[in-house]
């Protein structure tokens, strides 16, 4: 189990680093997580708690959370049962010959039909991307294997050959659905939204022909590289072609700035991949709690006032000036007290208590399945747990990587709860649901504010001249992230990434086991 959580940390541009973590769905009905990220930035930042607020902090971050694309490979996407392309084909199959518009009766379980087939349409891209990933990572992998050159072209050729072949097998067959749906789907929505799936599909499948092609090009074997270039070249150019005779707008042109290719493109992703993503609530976690200890603090300050009143009263009368000034000290104390009990409870809340508690819904908001509690602090040095601290260090000399300036160190916690049943109860219109993906980006560019130039010159000296050398100046900042399994398959696991950052953002992120 503890090899099937993965974190993964890339620049999702050149100010917003993005932590993808995978989590399985347990077999018990309740599967928990809790994930705690130490963000270990260099003090001469000025990230403080007095300069760096919580609202800042997750104004900061954006979360997603969307479903994880189950990874069918390429040759079992015509056969495998539960594969959303057999899904589609059963869904056509079942749909009644087609009526004139006036006997046309739209039935609340025609609307159900077509509700899957929009989810079978862009389940299909998103399980067909993946299988297309999976087939360039097998072919990749021919090179580290240790066999001579000869087998190696082979195996090279073959596996191209198949994918192609295989790949043109699954795009007829899509492409008939859609001729079928055509004829008896007299729903414009769901011919709309098919000519939308086969778009983004059609991108998906050019994008996975272009990667081929470049990684053909770095074969070493020139007789195996210009036939497989030619023939993958007359697969991208027919790709287009088929574009280009639907009508669809997703042209890229090299002679234009592609301002509505990039816009079509991006806007096509989103709709295929809607089938993925899930809805996030946010608000507040103990805020009844809060009400109720504020409450109590403002019960104990009126009982120390009302005592006092009551003893100055019933020793000096009720208008005397002793009176009158225990009035008033009473009010005082009893206004601080109020002030120190609130204090002192929001300080016992926030113990226990997360800062934000976020739903996790279907995209319609129908099926509750589950929720993330977050809570970000500044920690300092004696509260940072030894193995946390030992993992920061490793691989450098303390001494040398942390002396000087020191550190300020930020401490987000996660808490994720899934309920497996709710998401077992999913209709996808393909394979069953294994888990979630949780992406969280994380904006940069209020560690850049107080840096230094990225570049600087020094002098030095060689063959009695004396000349200037261009210097790099890069700031790290070390993130540990701890995460933790409860339960029957209790585990932890700790991992390191250093971001190397300059005042004009990210120059590159590095990750350690």
């Amino acid at each position: 189990m503890e090899e099937a959580i993965r974190q993964r940390v890339r620049a999702h541009d050149k100010y917003q680093v993005e932590f993808k973590l995978d989590y399985p769905l347990l077999p018990k009905r309740r599967t928990r997580y809790q994930i705690t990220t130490y963000l270990f930035v260099p003090s001469s930042l000025a990230i403080r708690s007095d300069t760096y607020s919580k609202t800042e902090f997750y104004r900061d971050i954006q979360n997603y959370v969307r479903l994880q694309t189950p990874l069918v490979p390429l040759h079992e996407l015509r056969c495998a049962t539960d594969s959303p392309l057999l899904r589609l084909q059963q869904l056509v199959d079942s749909l009644p010959a087609p009526q004139p518009r006036y006997a046309q009766q739209y039935t609340p379980q025609q609307h159900s039909v077509d509700r899957q087939i929009v989810n079978c349409l862009k389940f299909m891209r998103a399980v067909l991307r993946s299988s297309l990933r999976l087939e360039l990572r097998l072919i990749r992998r021919i090179d580290r294997q240790r066999i001579d050159a000869a087998a190696r072209v082979t195996q090279f050729r073959t596996m191209t050959a198949n994918a192609i072949q295989e790949l043109h097998a699954i795009l007829d067959h899509f492409r008939e659905l859609g001729a079928q749906l055509g004829r008896l789907c007299n729903n414009p929505q769901i011919q709309h939204a098919y000519r939308l799936a086969d778009e983004s599909i059609s991108l998906v499948v050019e994008e996975f022909l272009v990667n081929l092609f470049r990684l053909v090009s770095q074969t070493p074997e020139s007789t195996v590289r210009t036939d497989l270039e030619r023939q993958i070249e007359k697969e991208i150019e027919a790709e287009i072609a088929y574009r280009q005779r639907v009508r669809y707008p997703a042209l890229l042109h090299p002679d234009s700035d592609n301002e509505v290719f990039l816009n079509r493109a991006s806007t096509l992703k989103k709709y295929a991949s809607s089938v993925l993503y899930l809805s996030l609530t946010i608000h507040r976690e103990g805020t009844a709690l809060e009400h109720v200890l504020f409450a109590l603090a403002a019960g104990l300050s009126m009982i120390f006032a009302t005592i006092v009143a009551f003893y100055f009263q019933g020793r000096y009368g009720y208008f005397t000036f002793p009176v009158f000034a225990a009035l008033v000290v009473g009010y005082m104390f009893k206004d601080r007290i109020k002030e120190t009990g609130r204090t002192l409870f929001a300080h016992v809340l926030r113990r226990f208590l997360f800062d934000r508690r976020v739903t996790i819904r279907t995209l319609d908001g129908k099926r509750r399945l589950g929720f993330l509690r977050e809570k970000v602090t500044f920690v300092e040095d004696g509260a940072i747990p030894a193995n946390v601290l030992a993992v920061r260090n490793r691989r450098f000399a303390p001494e040398l990587d942390v002396a000087g300036s020191g550190e300020n160190v930020i401490c987000y916690t996660k808490e994720v709860v899934l309920h497996a049943d709710a998401f077992r109860q999913i209709a996808t219109g393909g394979p069953a649901i294994a888990g979630v993906h949780d992406i969280m980006r994380h904006d940069v560019r209020p560690y850049l504010r107080k840096m230094d130039d990225p570049y600087e010159r020094r002098y030095y000296v060689k063959d009695g001249k004396l000349s200037l050398a261009r210097c790099h100046r890069v700031y790290y900042l070390n993130v540990v992230t701890l995460y933790t399994s409860e339960g029957k398959h209790r585990f932890q696991r700790l991992e390191r990434t250093r971001i190397a950052l300059t005042r004009k953002g990210i120059e590159r992120i590095e990750q350690f086991a």
